[in-house]
């Protein structure tokens, strides 16, 4: 969903429905970079991340780790656990691409969401 409209449908939902217990993080590249062109974030805690490609996928596994943390009351490993899952997958997603007969760099969402998913249950996730 677009995310002004879910942040409309957030903000306006009637106390106790399902969009009103709906959580969300917003994150970016660059602290402030989005108050250049979406005017309606104000107010908003948008995470930056960072641009540095070395560290930038652990800071992002970080930051959701740690949000999903604090806004629900499942334990969760560390973001260190995650980042190691994370290397597992990328490790292996070659040689699930050739088994499907797709091209890694031509994934559509729904290729890549299958992929995931298909490695999470072959690992016993």
């Amino acid at each position: 969903m677009e995310l002004g409209i879910f942040i409309g449908a957030h903000r306006f939902a009637p106390s106790k429905s399902h969009n009103s217990r709906k959580k969300y993080i917003v994150m970016d590249s660059e602290p402030y970079r989005y108050q250049r062109f979406i005017s309606d974030l104000g107010g908003q805690d948008i995470r930056a991340y960072g641009t540095n490609k070395d560290g930038q996928v652990e800071a992002v596994i970080q930051q959701v780790r740690d949000f999903l943390r604090t806004s629900s009351r499942r334990k969760l490993p560390g973001p260190d656990f995650f980042h190691s899952r994370y290397i597992d997958f990328m490790t292996e997603l070659p040689i699930i691409c050739d088994a499907e007969h797709l091209d890694i760099q031509k994934l559509t969402y729904r290729d890549y969401l299958d992929c995931v998913l298909g490695w999470l249950v072959g690992s016993g996730e």
